[in-house]
């Protein structure tokens, strides 16, 4: 076997493994904790649980043409808190604008966090200049 064909072959296994690896997961609902502002709104899409981060994807909605800043976030899972390590559609600590729509869509990155079960107690709180913001994070349970 050629040494480019060997390349090809442990590429695609390093990716398999890594695919493998990856757990992500759908059907997730928030709610605006008791006491929290509700002016603006979190949407989960899907949480990705990798070996390397653990990625929540979803959109931060607010009224148009409004701006706010958000200095991070905490996702809180069954008490322990993992501080956003990165974010894709703003900038920590930066003013930013809704435009026309009052939708953004985020990309969260966290530390890694492995064994969360199912039925754990989830919250994830934006912390801002005008204080906390805080949501309650559930599955929807398919029956």
């Amino acid at each position: 076997m050629n040494m480019s064909r060997l390349s090809i072959l442990v590429a695609a296994l390093v990716m398999t493994f890594l695919a493998i690896d990856a757990k992500v997961l759908k059907g997730y609902q928030t709610a605006v904790a008791p006491g929290s502002p509700d002016d603006i709104s979190l949407v989960i899409d899907s949480i990705d649980f990798r070996g390397d981060l653990t990625r929540v994807y979803g959109h931060i909605d607010s009224r148009p043409n409004t701006s706010a800043c958000i200095n991070s976030f905490v996702l809180n899972a069954d008490k322990t808190p993992f501080r956003a390590t990165d974010i894709d559609g703003f900038d920590f600590e930066r003013r930013f604008q809704w435009e026309e729509t009052g939708v953004l869509p985020v990309e969260i990155d966290f530390p890694v966090i492995k064994g969360v079960r199912p039925n754990a107690v989830l919250n994830i709180v934006a912390e801002t200049p005008r204080g906390p913001y805080c949501w309650n994070i559930t599955r929807r349970v398919k029956k």
